[in-house]
């Protein structure tokens, strides 16, 4: 009878599947009416945004096929959420790296550039994200520790370069500007120093980090979005190289985004930019409050991205 309750559980992800599309849907295209959007161009626009929902379906359906990747599947339900915290994503394609770290099995999964289709970054379809899992559960995804990127970063060569950001960016105290005379709590995200180059943009004014900037004590620079800059600041060119108070400290700014870019993966767009400050080796490998993204070489798939990880994964063991 072990094939009927198969048959029972695939309906039922089945079923639990189609629920969580059809939510996803309805909330952002309840998001426009609210908005003053028709209810007919509300749900034919939220589902353009969202993209190929069979696309989604089969993706999904596929990896509960696949055995062992069934764990993974959460994954893909996460993100399904990330879908619906941020309507301009488009679709899914879920790929994966299954590598084996210590007495820990860790599941590395790799989502394509379909999460980042709809950002404004060139050559997005040599992007992905790499996260780790331990055991099942939406709540053991997404994060890797600053030990294994920095080991992936410097054994890998299938990728141009690697980069991470905070799983969770947060509100940043900045003193008062020359525009506000009062002080505001602006939304930031502590970056490594490839972060803006994995994206392959450049900043309008200045520039982004060093590698050396991203260690502790020497990461008290600051990259500013264009809103920032433009409104905090009236954008004054003068601005680069001068400091201003972050959190009570002085930060010195060393760059201004173009007024094109716009960092909102997942969560509220982000104005400030500061260095990760992580210590390579000192952190615990289990110490995990990153996601790393990177950039394949040209001519490198994923597929062999696959192996030569595997391959270094071995050696962390």
């Amino acid at each position: 009878m072990n094939w009927l309750s198969g048959l029972f559980g695939k309906r039922k992800r089945e079923k639990e599947l189609e629920e969580e599309v059809l939510s996803h849907l309805e909330m952002a295209a309840r998001e426009r009416v609210e908005r003053g959007v028709d209810e007919a161009e509300a749900e034919r626009a939220a589902r353009q945004e969202f993209g190929n929902v069979g696309l989604v379906k089969e993706v999904t359906q596929n990896v509960w096929g696949w055995g062992w990747l069934r764990d993974v599947v959460d994954d893909v339900r996460f993100g399904l959420r990330m879908l619906g915290k941020n309507p301009a994503f488009t679709s899914i394609a879920v790929l994966t790296l299954a590598l084996g770290i210590g007495a820990n099995t860790t599941i590395f999964s790799v989502m394509n550039a379909t999460l980042l289709r709809a950002l404004p970054f060139p050559n997005p379809d040599s992007l992905v994200l790499v996260w780790e899992t331990f055991g099942k559960g939406p709540n053991n995804i997404n994060i890797v520790s600053a030990p294994n990127f920095w080991d992936f970063k410097q054994q890998s060569h299938s990728f141009e370069d690697m980069a991470i950001f905070d799983s969770a960016g947060r509100g940043y105290n900045l003193s008062a500007t020359g525009n506000n005379q009062e002080p505001e709590q602006v939304s930031g995200l502590r970056v490594s120093a490839g972060f803006f180059s994995v994206l392959g943009v450049k900043p309008l004014l200045g520039r982004t980090f060093l590698p050396e900037e991203e260690l502790p004590g020497k990461d008290h620079e600051v990259v500013l979005s264009y809103r920032l800059w433009d409104r905090g600041y009236g954008g004054d060119p003068q601005l680069l190289g001068r400091t201003i108070k972050i959190d009570g400290e002085d930060f010195t700014v060393v760059g201004v985004m173009p007024r094109e870019f716009h960092w909102q993966f997942w969560s509220k767009a982000r104005q400030l930019w500061v260095p990760v400050g992580y210590n390579k080796t000192d952190d615990g490998r289990d110490e995990n409050s990153f996601i790393a993204m990177a950039r394949l070489k040209a001519g490198v798939t994923v597929a062999q991205a696959r192996t030569e990880m595997e391959t270094i994964a071995g050696r962390l063991v």
